[in-house]
C-alpha cells in the first residue's frame, strides 16, 4: 500500500476512498488498491465531499478565517485513511461497527459533525495506544493518524519506514 501511495503522489492523484473494502491481497503483488472512482488530481487542498465516513481525515472539518468550512482533503487524507484501515487490520477497531454520519452534513454544526468529532477522538485514543506499543508497526500506524495533517508521515516516508520494518521482521 505504501508503494501505491508513493506512485499516486508522483502522479498527483488522491484516491479519496482508501478503506479495507478497496484493498485486496495478491500473493505475487501484495496489497492492491482498488476503486479509483473517487480519485482526482490534487489541487492543493481541494474541496471534496464523498467517500466513507470513518476514513475522512480530521482536516475535513476545518474552518477558514472567514468561518467557512473548507472540506480540505489531499495526500495526507489518504495517509489518514490507510492508518484507520490499519487499525482494522491490527484488530484495534472495526470502524463500521460505530454509528456513521452523513458526510455532506459533517462540516455543518449538528449531529453528523458531533459523530465525526467523536470518531476522531476515538482514533486519537487508538493512536495513543499504538504509540506506546514497542514495535515498528504500532509506531508507524500512529504516525499516520496525527490530527494535524502536516505532522503525518508522507507516502515516501511511509514507504521507507515499511521497508525498514520489513527488514527487522524478516
Amino acid at each position: 500500500m505504501a508503494s501505491a501511495l508513493v506512485y499516486l503522489t508522483k502522479q498527483n492523484i488522491v484516491h479519496h476512498d482508501i478503506k479495507p473494502a478497496n484493498i485486496i491481497y495478491s500473493e505475487p503483488r501484495g496489497a492492491v488498491l482498488l476503486d479509483f472512482g473517487m480519485s482526482k488530481e490534487d489541487f492543493h487542498g481541494m474541496v471534496r465531499s464523498g467517500g466513507t465516513p470513518w476514513y475522512l481525515p480530521p482536516e475535513y472539518l476545518h474552518v477558514n478565517k472567514n468561518g467557512q468550512h473548507r472540506l480540505i482533503r489531499g495526500f495526507p487524507g489518504d495517509i489518514w485513511a490507510l492508518g484507520v484501515t490499519m487499525l482494522y487490520v491490527l484488530g484495534k477497531c472495526r470502524p463500521e461497527k460505530t454509528k456513521d454520519w452523513l458526510i455532506r452534513r459533517a462540516h455543518k454544526d449538528g449531529h453528523d459533525r458531533v459523530l465525526m468529532q467523536s470518531w476522531i477522538k476515538s482514533v486519537a485514543e487508538y493512536r495513543k495506544q499504538l504509540k506506546e506499543v514497542d514495535d515498528g508497526i504500532g509506531r508507524l500506524v500512529s504516525q499516520m493518524l496525527y490530527d494535524n495533517a502536516e505532522l503525518r508521515v508522507t507516502a515516501a516516508e511511509l514507504h521507507a519506514k515499511v521497508v525498514a520494518v520489513k527488514g527487522v521482521i524478516k
